[in-house]
């Protein structure tokens, strides 16, 4: 998309909307007046030496609005003053000053993640891989125009964020969640129960009524903006993906094998090793159990003597751990238990297990992921040209359906939309939020601007207007009634689930109360309280707290309701071992969580953290005195 803004900024439409856009910047946002800023200490949070400056607040801020803006899809994106103002640039600040506390940690620590493991992450990252596996730079710098990130950028993150996970592990390594609480939280969460339920909806209340015809007028009068028949445009449509492009691109195979030998270090898989290990925090204690340690013993001397049950690495590379490990691990004999290895974390008994050698993947292997790269590549460049180039000629005033004939892109077929983009069966026609706003806006015959759509471009054109109008009463009396039994039924819903409670507990059998009334029942065989995800969690509780036999009438939202039986109480099972290892793991991660928060605190009084407001409101003046 950089590539496409930058040539597209050469055409006639854009040059004249950027003269504007900085014409009406300098008087909107005020930013003449941040000249007056430069030559200034404009530190916004210092910790130790390390520093955020006001402007790099701002455009984090504004970053952050517009991932989110894409993310919700939101057609409306919130202005930096609405974001300051609903709390996000405390949030930030916050941020800011956890990361540069953990960068002085990190430093204090002497903990820095390799250039190479970097590296190593990136290669094998699943998000830049080709369905065979191997890395494509192109899928890599695409993840980058999205995240709006430089590459150096990029790989100082991930440094910061790997250093962060070594000094994470330590702390993890050393944590052991308490017997008691374990007991507790298992029988909390493993506990099951047999539940019987009535759903009580408003739809559930028979309404036997009948409105009067002036009560129909009167909703007719009220419900009149809600009456009107929408608004339809017919419109053609343009649409340039990669899809319809990369057909075009014609494929030579000594390019394929230049390329290929170019990048033949992506498609070497390096060697893999599956490592255990005991992790002690002085060396006196390793090299005791060291003395007695076999490759069969390995796993029950840890549990026995060290206390500790998770020693698997898992398969790993060279690259992927801290260097100590790596260097003894891939030099070390499989089966044999190595001498203590000393790293930052503590001292580490290891064993190699097995071995998967380096493997190169072959040309031909290779061969579909170098065509996807080259007509990937070839395709963006072709799609920016042709972007370019129909942008021109809508310039010029000709139609679309005449501009596309001359950019060789056939128009979709043509369809009537609303102003929220459903067609007139209700149907979305799946077009961007904002080309849909720039169709309702334009006269009949107007081209839209360019939009992105599925990493290429889309353009429409009105061709023909059915206006709105406001339905006549005889048409929608059947939306009235409709309308006037859900308010009834909404009134009598609280009533009429008492009155269901009431049979049930008189009863003392809810199926027969099903039947008198005609309810949906539900019933939960077995359930523990995380199966249950269509109720709150306070009613869960209710349901949870609730005696054998008990029956109780919970109200949820939206005017919903239950009638409920406990039927069964079923401890929980305590030789689930799965379940029992699954929940020392979730607490143990929770545990290390608060360690690194306290840690984290303990920098924080430790380092000299300063925030200065009177730079950050400088930074934000302008935008904070803009009309919206």
């Amino acid at each position: 998309m950089i590539i496409f803004f930058r040539n597209i900024s050469e055409t006639w439409v854009v040059k004249a909307l950027m003269f504007l856009i900085a014409v009406s910047m300098m008087g909107l946002f005020g930013l003449g007046s941040m000249t007056s800023m430069w030559g200034r200490d404009q530190t916004a949070i210092r910790v130790g030496n390390s520093t955020v400056k006001g402007q790099e607040l701002v455009q984090e801020l504004d970053k952050e609005i517009r991932n989110l803006s894409k993310i919700y899809k939101s057609e409306n994106p919130l202005t930096i003053k609405q974001a300051v103002n609903m709390g996000m640039l405390d949030k930030l600040i916050e941020s800011n000053k956890n990361s540069l506390l953990f960068q002085t940690m990190m430093d204090d620590f002497e903990l820095i993640a390799s250039d190479a493991a970097v590296a190593n992450y990136i290669v094998n990252n699943a998000l830049f891989q080709t369905t065979t596996g191997t890395f494509n730079r192109s899928l890599m710098m695409e993840y980058l125009q999205r995240m709006q990130m430089s590459e150096q950028q990029f790989a100082h993150a991930l440094q910061e964020e790997l250093a962060r996970k070594h000094l994470t592990d330590a702390v993890a390594a050393v944590i052991i969640p308490p017997k008691m609480l374990k007991e507790k939280m298992y029988d909390y969460m493993f506990e099951t129960r047999n539940i019987d339920a009535l759903v009580l909806s408003p739809e559930s209340v028979k309404i036997t009524e009948k409105p009067t015809k002036e009560v129909l007028q009167e909703y007719y009068d009220s419900m009149e903006e809600q009456l009107y028949a929408p608004e339809y445009r017919k419109i053609s449509i343009l649409k340039m993906t990669p899809e319809k492009i990369a057909k075009n691109v014609e494929i030579n195979e000594d390019t394929l094998k230049e390329m290929y030998e170019e990048r033949k270090e992506v498609f070497l898989k390096p060697e893999q090793r599956h490592v255990e290990q005991i992790l002690f925090n002085n060396e006196a204690d390793a090299n005791a159990l060291y003395a007695e340690l076999t490759a069969d013993n390995f796993n029950d001397l840890a549990k026995e003597k060290a206390n500790q049950t998770n020693t698997d690495l898992g398969w790993i590379e060279k690259t992927g751990v801290v260097e100590e490990i790596g260097e003894a691990a891939f030099n070390a004999e499989v089966g044999k238990v190595l001498p203590p290895v000393q790293t930052v974390f503590g001292y580490h008994i290891i064993i190699v297990r097995e071995v998967k050698a380096a493997e190169q993947t072959t040309f031909e292997q290779a061969k579909e992921n170098l065509i996807k790269t080259i007509q990937s590549e070839n395709t963006y460049d072709l799609l920016t040209q042709k972007a370019k180039q129909l942008d021109e000629l809508l310039g010029e005033g000709i139609s679309l359906a005449e501009a596309a004939k001359k950019v060789g892109v056939e128009l979709e077929e043509a369809v009537y939309i609303d102003a929220s983009g459903a067609d007139k069966q209700g149907k979305s026609a799946e077009l961007p939020a904002a080309l849909v706003q720039e169709l309702f806006l334009s006269k009949a015959g107007e081209a839209t601007a360019l939009h992105d759509y599925q990493n290429g471009f889309i353009v429409a054109e009105t061709t023909e207007i059915e206006s709105t109008y406001l339905k006549p009463f005889d048409a929608v009396q059947d939306e009235l009634k409709a309308e006037w039994v859900k308010d009834q039924q909404k009134n009598a819903i609280a009533d009429f689930a008492e009155k269901v409670f009431t049979g049930a507990k008189n009863d003392k059998l809810l199926k027969t109360v099903a039947t008198v009334y005609n309810l949906e029942q539900k019933e939960w065989e077995d359930v523990k309280r995380a199966d249950i995800d269509d109720i709150s969690s306070d009613d869960i509780e209710k349901l949870f707290n609730a005696k054998e036999g008990e029956i109780q009438l919970i109200e949820l939202a939206d005017n919903h309701y239950i009638v409920a039986q406990v039927k069964k109480i079923t401890p929980a099972e305590k030789t689930d071992v799965s379940a029992q290892m699954s929940l020392t793991i979730d607490l143990k991660q929770k545990m290390t969580a608060c360690v690194m928060d306290e840690l984290l605190d303990y920098y924080g009084k430790k380092e000299k953290v300063e925030v200065n407001q009177a730079v950050i409101d400088e930074a934000f003046k302008p935008y904070m005195e803009a009309k919206e």
